[in-house]
């Protein structure tokens, strides 16, 4: 998934009094403020991107608060039920907290005027998306409780797909074998139970193993 991802706090240590609304401050200045380690709980492999220039800004207001965003790719397990596979929905949560400070000191909430937003020419190639609910959780780790975001993407399974490429081909096959024969033996039939069984594995081990560890957001 590649978003843009953003997050803002309070520093009354950052506050001034000029008439400007807000400073645009140079990206060298992130190694000299403080910032919250927000890491993601669930996440396999994300990065920020760099082309061509690390891309992320800060923006400081008046009142102290800061604004920093950064356009981030998102890798993220997503356990999957499928027995329903390929008329499945499934419930793929991105969980947001900090790396090493308790809800003590860092208590993460969701903007309640945009939380989540789908961009309206994000298309998958598999899956639509057709909700994203938002909460938030509170996690227990050895240095204490731990403020946690949490998102679900729902996501509903282009069934046409499997329908062509898996499930179609092999009753068709069986249909024109039992049509070329006209009728079928004993042995024919043994053939035809062998294939049907082979076409069931193939489902089993090929088509739904792709779709249980993982999956790109």
């Amino acid at each position: 998934m590649d978003c843009y991802f953003r997050q803002s706090w309070v520093d009354k240590r950052l506050a001034y009094s000029s008439n400007m609304p807000f400073l645009a401050l140079s990206i060298s200045m992130l190694e000299r403020i403080w910032k919250p380690d927000t890491y993601f709980y669930n996440g396999k492999n994300s990065y920020l991107h760099t082309i061509t220039t690390p891309n992320k800004f800060v923006r400081l207001y008046r009142d102290g608060r800061v604004l920093y965003s950064s356009r981030l790719t998102i890798r993220a397990s997503c356990p999957m039920r499928l027995e329903n596979f390929p008329m499945d929905v499934q419930r793929c949560p991105l969980q947001i907290g900090s790396f090493g400070y308790s809800d003590r000191d860092i208590q993460y909430r969701w903007n309640p005027l945009r939380s989540v937003v789908i961009a309206p020419d994000m298309k998958l190639s598999m899956f639509d998306v057709t909700d994203t609910p938002t909460g938030n959780l509170t996690e227990m780790h050895r240095k204490g409780p731990f403020s946690v975001l949490v998102v679900s993407f729902h996501l509903k399974r282009h069934m046409g797909y499997f329908v062509i490429e898996v499930y179609a081909p092999a009753p068709c096959w069986l249909c024109c074998r039992g049509w070329r024969f006209g009728s079928i033996e004993k042995r024919q039939q043994t053939e035809l139970l062998l294939v049907r069984r082979l076409s069931d594995k193939y489902v089993r081990l090929v088509v739904i193993p792709q779709n249980r560890e993982t999956f790109d957001l």
